[in-house]
C-alpha cells in the first residue's frame, strides 16, 4: 500500500491516531478522490464530537457503495509492523517535501527584479512553514516530569543551564542566559548598552553561532570593537592605523582568535521580517544559539500603525520566536531622557509599555560618571564603574550589581577575578 493509503487506514482504524497528527494532514495530503471524501467525513466526524461510523462516511461521499467497499479495504490491509510513530515521520517528511517543492515551483514564477517581494514571500513561508506536525500539549505529569528533570540536572550539574554572559553576576541571578527568553537590555544613549551586549556576544560566540543586527555599526566597526577587548588597544586606533610596532604585533597576535569567534554580523537588515528570516534560516543551517538585535527603536516595520503598536508589535513577534526557536533574543533598548533623574525605571522603555509585558528579563545600563554624578545610591565611585539593574526576571528575580568600564575600550567586566 502506498504511504497515504497506510496513513488512511491507520486513522479509520483508531481516531486516537487522528489527535495525534496535529493540523498536518488534511485532504490535499490523498490523491484518490475518493480517499479525500473519506477522510473529510471522517474528520468532519471527529471534529463534531461524534464517534466514527462507517456507514454514515460512506454514504456522504460522492460514490457511498465503493466508499464503504474502499474502507474496508484500507483497514485490512495495514500493515502492523510499521510503527505509528514511525509512519507518521514518513507521513510529515513527505509532506514537507510536497510544500518545499511547491515553494521552489511558485519562488520561480515571481519577477526576479522585484527582490523585495521574493523576500517577502520567502519569509512568509518560513514563518508559516510547519516542522513539526505534532501536538505540544502536555498532560500535568509530563509537565511535571520535565520540572523534576530540570532540578536533578542542576543539583548534579556544576556548570550554568544557559548561555554564560561571562558575567559572573548576571550568570548567578539568570543561570545563564535561557532559550525561549527576550531579553531587554536598555539604558539612555552613551550608557554603553551595545558594549555591554558585544561583551556577552563574544564571550558566547567563542562556545556557540551567535547572530548579531547591528542598526547601527558596521561589521567592521564591531569587529574592531572585539579586537579592542581581546587586545586592550583603543578600537578607534585600531580603525585608524594609528598604532605603534608593538601594538600591531598586540592585535595581530589577538586576531586569530577573534577571527574563530562564531559571531555572524548583519549590518543591513533592518526590516522586521527579514531579520526574522534571517534568524529562522540561520538557525536551521548554522544552528545558531542566540540572537541580538541592537536596536528596537531602528528596526522598521511595514505596517501603518503608531510607533508605539510598532514596537509592540516587534517585541511580541521577537518574544514567540526566542519561544519557537527555544534561543535567547537579546533586544536592545532606548530609554526616554529624564535631565533631573537619569537612574533607568521600566516606565522609561522608549515608545512602549508593551515592551516590559513581553520581555523575560529587562537589564538597564547605568553609568552615573557620564553625567557627572560621583558617588552610587551606595555611597561608592562611580569613576570607572557602571550598575547593571536586572530590573525584571519573569523567571529569575531582579538584582543590582557593579561592573568595571574601560571607556577607552568601551569595555565591561567583572570587578574582581571569579573562577566558576
Amino acid at each position: 500500500m502506498k504511504l497515504e493509503e497506510q496513513l488512511l487506514g491507520r486513522l479509520l482504524q483508531d481516531d486516537k491516531v487522528f489527535f495525534s497528527t496535529g493540523d498536518m494532514i488534511n485532504e490535499s495530503f490523498f490523491t484518490d478522490p475518493l480517499d479525500k471524501d473519506i477522510f473529510k467525513f471522517y474528520k468532519s466526524q471527529l471534529l463534531d464530537g461524534g464517534g466514527v461510523d462507517m456507514m454514515k462516511i460512506s454514504n456522504l461521499t460522492y460514490a457511498p457503495e465503493d466508499a464503504l467497499l474502499r474502507i474496508g479495504d484500507l483497514i485490512s490491509s495495514v500493515n502492523y509492523s510499521l510503527g505509528i510513530q514511525s509512519l507518521l515521520e514518513r507521513v510529515y517528511t513527505k509532506i514537507k517535501i510536497k510544500k518545499i517543492n511547491r515553494f521552489r515551483e511558485e519562488v520561480l514564477t515571481l519577477n526576479e527584479n522585484d527582490p523585495d517581494k521574493i523576500l517577502t514571500y520567502i519569509n512568509e513561508f518560513v514563518t508559516k512553514f510547519d516542522t513539526s506536525g505534532v501536538s505540544t500539549n502536555k498532560t500535568m505529569y509530563e509537565n511535571v516530569d520535565d520540572v523534576l528533570k530540570i532540578i536533578e540536572f542542576n543539583k548534579t550539574n556544576v556548570g550554568l543551564t544557559g548561555i554564560d554572559t561571562g558575567f559572573r553576576k548576571l550568570n548567578k541571578i539568570t543561570n545563564g542566559l535561557q532559550g525561549g527568553d527576550l531579553i531587554i537590555v536598555a539604558g539612555e544613549t552613551s550608557q554603553g548598552k551595545t558594549s555591554f551586549a558585544l561583551n556577552i556576544a563574544q564571550k558566547a560566540s567563542e562556545e556557540m553561532p551567535v547572530f548579531l543586527v547591528s542598526c547601527e555599526m558596521m561589521p567592521s566597526q564591531i569587529t574592531a570593537r572585539m579586537l579592542a577587548y581581546s587586545s586592550e588597544i583603543n578600537s578607534n586606533h585600531l580603525l585608524t592605523g594609528r598604532l605603534n610596532e608593538e601594538e600591531t604585533k598586540q592585535v595581530n597576535y589577538y586576531s586569530s582568535s577573534v577571527a574563530s569567534s562564531q559571531l555572524i554580523i548583519s549590518g543591513s537588515d533592518f526590516n522586521i521580517d527579514r531579520i526574522i528570516a534571517n534568524i529562522r534560516v540561520l538557525h536551521a543551517t548554522k544552528g545558531i544559539k542566540m540572537a541580538i538585535l541592537d536596536y528596537l527603536q531602528l528596526i522598521n516595520t511595514t505596517e501603518r500603525t503608531s510607533q508605539e503598536q510598532k514596537i509592540a508589535g516587534i517585541t511580541r513577534r521577537l518574544k514567540n520566536l526566542a519561544k519557537e526557536l527555544n534561543i535567547p533574543i537579546m533586544l536592545l533598548s532606548q530609554l526616554n531622557r529624564n535631565k533631573d533623574n537619569p537612574f533607568p525605571k521600566l516606565s522609561r522603555l522608549r515608545d512602549s509599555g508593551q515592551i516590559e509585558e513581553a520581555a523575560d528579563i529587562v537589564i538597564f545600563v547605568y553609568r552615573p560618571e557620564y553625567y557627572g554624578i560621583e558617588e552610587f545610591s551606595d555611597g561608592s565611585n562611580t569613576l570607572g564603574r557602571a550598575q547593571i539593574i536586572i530590573a525584571k526576571g519573569r523567571n529569575t528575580g531582579i538584582g543590582t550589581f557593579y561592573v568595571n568600564f574601560n571607556k577607552a575600550l568601551t569595555k565591561f567586566t567583572d570587578e574582581e577575578e571569579y573562577s566558576y
